[in-house]
């Protein structure tokens, strides 16, 4: 299933201060998360190996997590765009709750966006339900919209927690960029941390590094909207400034636990520099043995 898209901030306003710059811009089947043992195969005495490495972890991680019907969740993030000079940030903000099956393959999230100036703006209901790669998609009071969770615009809308781990295991497999992509094991009490942290990267060699295209994708949505107001850049010219991105299991269970993602992109404008930061952190909270049903009239 697809990863996490944003978009949250507004652009315009940040495009127009300053003289052409930028403004600032439980529910029933749920229950505490369970534990999934590690142990060998049925009626056998052998011990499983002990994962040292990140692929290995992530292994224990993705069969602990599909050991279990279904997981509940929730995720809150922030976004921010500035315009240097200028007194204030254009801020928005996202919080949701989830549900997430793995078979079938169904994802529900029912969050809501709140933008403005200063963090102080309207709220917006954004509901998204994905149905083995489908997604439906509704924005306050606006009828759904139905498309492929493969398409960019789509997968910006989703919040899967299990794409997480995926995109970890693409950090492990593929490390195009090793200095860039390599993620670092620290076991810290009851937790085990998988963590890929770089800095001063050009977008421009997003196609070397699966963690800074992730970070690219996250920008795309306010990247368009900055083009459209006026803000030309080219990828070299747009510098991610700072990324750290974690992915925290149970070291007893191999769950996952959290993951959290920040990073910031600058860029220039008119002798000055566009700042874009994100922080989301997702959190799992207990297994989830009922059914997602769309609502009526979705198909």
């Amino acid at each position: 299933m697809a990863r996490v898209r944003r978009g949250w901030v507004a652009v315009a306003a940040v495009v127009v201060v300053g003289g052409g710059g930028v403004s600032g811009c439980a529910e029933e089947g749920a229950t505490a998360g369970s534990a999934v043992e590690a142990s060998g195969a049925p009626g056998s005495s052998v011990a499983p190996k002990v994962p040292k490495t990140a692929g290995e972890f992530l292994a224990r991680a993705r069969e602990a997590m599909a050991a279990e019907p279904g997981w509940t969740f929730t995720v809150n993030g922030t976004e921010s765009l500035a315009l240097s000079g200028s007194d204030e940030p254009n801020r928005a903000s996202y919080t949701a709750e989830g549900r997430w099956t793995g078979a079938p393959q169904v994802l529900r999230a029912d969050g809501t966006i709140t933008s403005g100036e200063g963090g102080e703006g309207g709220e917006l209901r954004v509901q998204s339900y994905v149905v083995d790669g489908t997604g439906h998609f509704r924005e306050g009071v606006k009828a759904w919209e139905k498309g492929p969770v493969t398409e960019p615009e789509n997968a910006a809308k989703v919040e899967d927690p299990m794409a997480q781990v995926a995109s970890f295991e693409e950090y492990v497999s593929s490390p195009a960029d090793p200095e860039a992509d390599e993620v670092r094991v620290v076991t810290r009490g009851d937790e085990v941390r998988l963590q890929v942290e770089f800095g001063q990267q050009s977008l421009a060699g997003r196609a070397k590094s699966p963690a800074l295209d992730k970070a690219g994708l996250e920008f795309d949505p306010t990247l368009a909207q900055l083009k459209e107001q006026g803000v030309a850049a080219a990828p070299d010219d747009i510098v991610l400034r700072d990324l750290d991105e974690q992915l925290v299991l149970d070291a007893r269970t191999y769950q996952v636990k959290s993951h959290w993602i920040a990073f910031s992109f600058v860029l220039p404008y008119q002798g000055r520099q566009i700042t874009y930061t994100q922080e989301v952190r997702q959190e799992i909270g207990g297994t989830f043995a009922g059914a997602i049903e769309l609502p009526a009239g979705v198909r």
